[in-house]
């Protein structure tokens, strides 16, 4: 929803309650039911892009919670699965937003698991296999945040090792490219923090490679133009931190 607008979300608003006035008359309406869970799913983005991360929480538990009614209809249904885990990932980062770590590595790791499932059931879906990776690198900011680095470094190590498989197999696709530089930052940060500068740079011009191939084929993006300033960011960082070791102290 990063390029969204007010209007966008006034639409969402009128379309929420359209659909909730729908539902009072013929409940059971299947396409109904997942649409209204989608309107709320957009409406939590744009809330928490807004700094809203209290709205953004009652909207995907609110998908959430009609996703999981439908999948207790027909629990083997990997698209209800599937939508139910999207809630629970993005339940997970609105809970990191708000500091409520151990609450957010529950949704993120339920996330996480559900994915694996689906992909130990689809195993050629790249779809899912991406949304394993970003997953993995959910689990990993939330280590993060929380001071629990080994963990971290772990989950996103597993993160980059998706994300990799998936550009080399398919290097046209950015969605690919968003997960492998997303993690490749995150790791990089992580071994900045523990004084690894080099391994950091390497990781910071992975990156960057990836975010200005994918810029170039999508400059309007605001999310390759957050990625490609941190990836930058990242790499001045670590060079500095090289630098700074290399120089003799007086």
């Amino acid at each position: 929803y990063i390029n969204g607008t007010a209007r966008d979300a006034k639409k969402l608003d009128l379309a929420l309650a359209n659909h909730t006035t729908l539902l009072t008359k013929d409940p059971s309406n299947r396409s109904w039911q997942v649409d209204l869970s989608r309107i709320h799913f957009r409406l939590a983005d744009a809330r928490l892009w807004r700094g809203d991360v209290r709205g953004a929480l009652d909207g995907y538990q609110a998908a959430r919670a009609i996703r999981t009614e439908i999948l207790a209809a027909d629990p083997g249904n990997p698209l209800w699965r599937r939508l139910v885990a999207w809630s629970d990932a993005k339940i997970g980062a609105a809970q990191l937003q708000a500091n409520e770590f151990d609450a957010a590595l529950a949704s993120a790791t339920t996330a996480r698991d559900a994915r694996a499932e689906l992909l130990t059931a689809s195993p050629t879906n790249a779809g899912i296999k991406n949304e394993l990776a970003q997953a993995e690198t959910l689990i990993a900011r939330i280590h993060a945040r929380a001071g629990r680095t080994a963990e971290a470094t772990a989950a996103v190590d597993r993160a980059i090792a998706i994300a990799a498989k998936l550009v080399a197999d398919d290097e046209v696709n950015l969605e690919w490219k968003e997960a492998l530089a997303a993690g490749l930052i995150l790791r990089g940060d992580l071994a900045l923090a523990r004084g690894k500068a080099t391994a950091a740079l390497a990781d910071a011009d992975g990156a960057v490679v990836q975010s200005m191939v994918a810029i170039a084929k999508s400059p309007e993006s605001a999310v390759w133009i957050m990625l490609v300033a941190e990836a930058r960011f990242l790499r001045a960082r670590a060079v500095r931190a090289i630098g700074a070791a290399a120089t003799p102290s007086q």
